[in-house]
């Protein structure tokens, strides 16, 4: 294949230099190559496919175009013109499983198939090399050209004699004592410059961190043979896992210089384990990443068609042709029969229970019911012998479905009904619910969809052992008339059990599964909009439960949310439906992902925790002192505690300066195992030793979290004493003296419930 990668020849940058790789990568699997920058210099070469690396590129020829897309859509989708560019190609490549789910939205709208696979932006195969870490050296390259990052945390490497920077001399004007030179942007240099190091860190702008999608400096550094320092990147942990190093980005600025301090120590300190874990990193990009894996792959999935501009799922019909399709549908199908389509599987089946007996109760009834049922879940199964005498049930097994539209789309396939409703496992009906909704759609024939009301109901939690029944634990959640432009904008206000559609009404555009994580239930109804319009009864009839806290209800998780309806509204960006109906989403969109971003980077993508147990004695063996900063009584028999105690990484333990300990954990996890403890052993290195309580009469815990502790750092000159603080109330029994707790750190406590 004659193949033009089109990028800004007469840029020294990044660009050019993965143009330069690809160029070597094609070239070494047979391919003819050439690089171009303008549209003429396409024509002249006349090739099969043109590469274009950069969105700045428009197709601007008739050869088959995909652009590369390498960054998050945060960059492009609020910029008209580089939408103008993107929309002009024939097809994709994506450099982030992110960017994909993105552009498949996209394409969905235009009614265009989502061509293309996934290509980062990596480096060609190399053979491993051994370094001398002993003398290794963290190098640091970056052109800045967004303008210096990570600004305090580089100031203060600047003072560390290990400590290098490369890239354009221009971008480090301002660090001429680390500034080492520019590599030659040719495909090769780049690598030799991180070798000679031994060492690199590899860090990301807040956009990639957000959409998940790495850089180069994770695939080069690899291919150099070094280790690996990385802020904490979900891509880079998935696929290089314990072989590289990552960054805390809950640490200030000096916290992260320190950080990097230990790592750069550990590494010089034991360069036999800096070499197993160059060599597993190398060894992952060359199976999984190198450039000549993932062309292959991305070539190997794409025909470019001859004489037709871009492959399409349907011919784009306008809004009142796919209402002419669909009515055809309609007629060919009037069974007036309901299948009920019910998700079961992730929690109790005492929920799925209640959910069948709702459906058995229906006044008019459910001809089928279509159970998708995750991991072959047994007590389900169960339960399908337990209903059989009352329902139809088929059930739909659902293998480990990695997002719910998965299971939702799954069930979709089965149905043979003219109509069709939706049932999560823990909500229910009530009994007019299906007759109710089928007599207002089997009067409005040209609706796709009826919905009602529903009622929101916060669940007691069972461990709840007195709880107030004077608080209102129900609200009338939806219950809404039909707006389309207002469903179009979000949020959605029909939930997931409130509506029953024609079968009809899903087209084989919209069968195809969209791959939300949440607001599956919301892009379905935004693709039934197409067919028809919907018919509001102002009638509640279903129940939403709602568990505060529980981890089964992702209602509570917002970063998931957000991430979704970044999706979703992608989805809808050039729809026909949001253009008649003057939609605009492009900001929405750019600000869900900066939203996600900054509460990711702010606070912990996970709640810390730490176990807590009592001692009428005072520890032995690994047990750690720790200090009680404030203890005030609140009533006679409760009492709050503030101070802090060492975690597992605590560096008194390791009698060194500097590294992460990770030897100390594995040997003190070996020793509280070979002791018998009572207590679960940390599963890494990052969890927090056990909070013992330690005094003669026993406590009971009220309240207990986990808190930061700047100042222990500093005071300790120790960042690994960042969430060593902690906050209690105890209840105390008659007789208990204050005198007489002490704080430690370790195991051989009765837990605290």
């Amino acid at each position: 294949m004659k193949i033009v990668i089109q990028h800004h020849m007469t840029r020294a940058n990044a660009e050019q230099e993965l143009a330069c790789r690809m160029r070597f990568a094609l070239e070494g699997l047979g391919h003819q190559v050439a690089q171009c920058e303008t549209s003429h210099q396409i024509e002249v070469e006349r090739p099969d496919l043109v590469l274009a690396t950069h969105m700045d590129f428009a197709k601007l020829t008739d050869s088959f175009t995909l652009g590369c897309m390498w960054n998050p859509p945060t960059f492009f989708v609020d910029e008209p013109q580089l939408m103008k560019n993107i929309l002009s190609y024939d097809g994709f490549s994506y450099g982030a499983q992110s960017i994909q789910q993105f552009f498949k939205q996209i394409c969905f709208g235009l009614g265009r198939a989502s061509t293309g696979g996934i290509l980062y932006p990596s480096a060609c195969a190399t053979p491993f090399e051994a370094h001398d870490f002993k003398s290794s050296r963290l190098s640091y390259v970056g052109t800045n050209w967004d303008g210096l990052r990570h600004g305090e945390m580089l100031v203060g490497l600047s003072t560390k004699d290990w400590f290098d920077v490369f890239g354009p001399a221009q971008a480090w004007q301002h660090a001429p004592h680390i500034y080492r030179g520019e590599p030659a942007f040719d495909g090769r240099d780049m690598i030799a410059t991180l070798a000679r190091g031994g060492i690199s860190l590899c860090l990301h702008r807040a956009e990639h961190l957000a959409w998940g999608v790495p850089n180069m400096r994770v695939f080069e550094s690899a291919a150099a043979s070094n280790v690996l320092i990385c802020d904490d990147h979900p891509f880079v942990r998935a696929a290089y896992g314990d072989s590289a190093f990552y960054l805390d980005h809950e640490l200030p600025f000096d916290g992260l210089v320190d950080q990097i301090s230990w790592i750069v120590s550990e590494i010089r300190g034991n360069p036999q384990r800096a070499q197993e874990m160059a060599k597993a990193c190398h060894e992952r990009f060359t199976e999984s990443f190198s450039l000549e894996t993932l062309l292959d792959d991305v070539l190997s999935g794409l025909e470019p068609p001859q004489s037709v501009r871009r492959t399409r799922q349907e011919d784009s019909p306008d809004l009142p042709q796919v209402e002419v399709e669909a009515q055809a549908k309609i007629n060919a199908l009037r069974d007036g029969n309901v299948t009920c389509i019910v998700r079961c599987g992730f929690r109790s089946a005492n929920y799925v229970r209640r959910a069948l007996q709702s459906i058995v109760a229906q006044t008019k009834p459910i001809s089928k019911v279509i159970l998708v049922n995750h991991n072959h879940n047994q007590d389900v199964i169960d339960l399908c012998v337990v209903f059989q005498a009352d329902l139809d049930i088929e059930l739909v097994d659902a293998p480990s479905p990695s997002n719910r539209s998965l299971s939702l789309w799954e069930g979709l396939k089965h149905l043979q009904t003219e109509f069709f409703c939706i049932l999560d496992d823990d909500d229910t009906y009530s009994p007019e619910h299906v007759e109710v909704l089928l007599r207002e759609l089997l009067k409005t024939p040209q609706a796709v969809a009826s919905y009602s009301g529903s009622v929101r109901i916060l669940e007691i939690d069972p461990s709840e052992k007195s709880p107030d029944r004077a608080i209102e634990r129900r609200d009338l959640a939806y219950l809404e008339p039909f707006n389309i432009r207002r469903l179009i904008a979000g949020p959605n206000y029909i939930p997931s059990n409130a509506f029953i559609a024609r079968t009809s009404g899903l087209t084989d555009a919209l069968m195809d599964c969209p791959d939300l994580e949440a607001l599956e239930d919301y892009a379905l109804l935004l693709g039934l909009l197409k067919a028809g319009p919907f018919v509001s009864v102002l009638e509640t009839t279903s129940q939403i439960y709602w568990r505060a806290g529980q981890k089964d209800n992702i209602t509570f998780d917002r970063d998931l949310f957000e991430r979704s309806a970044s999706l979703v509204r992608a989805r809808l960006l050039f729809d026909k439906l949001t253009h008649q109906h003057d939609v605009n989403l492009h900001p929405i969109i750019r600000e869900d992902a900066l939203t996600v971003w900054q509460r990711s980077v702010t606070r912990r993508a996970e709640t810390p925790s730490r176990s807590i147990g009592w001692s009428a004695e005072k520890p032995t063996g690994t047990a750690l002192t720790g200090c009680i900063d404030k203890l005030s009584q609140i009533d006679p028999y409760v009492w709050e505690i503030e101070g802090w105690a060492p975690v597992t990484l605590a560096q008194e333990q390791a009698q060194q300066s500097g590294a992460l300990f990770k030897r100390l954990a594995r040997k003190f996890i070996q020793q509280a195992k070979q002791s018998g403890s009572t207590w679960t052993s940390p599963p890494d290195s990052h969890s927090l030793l056990p909070l013992i309580f330690s005094c003669p009469s026993p406590i009971e815990i009220v309240q207990f979290e986990v808190g930061l502790r700047p100042d222990v750092c500093r005071a300790r000159k120790n960042w690994s004493y960042f969430r060593s603080g902690f906050k209690a109330q105890v209840r105390v029994a008659e007789g208990w003296r204050p005198e007489d707790l002490s704080i430690y750190a370790g195991h051989g406590a009765a837990p605290l419930r």
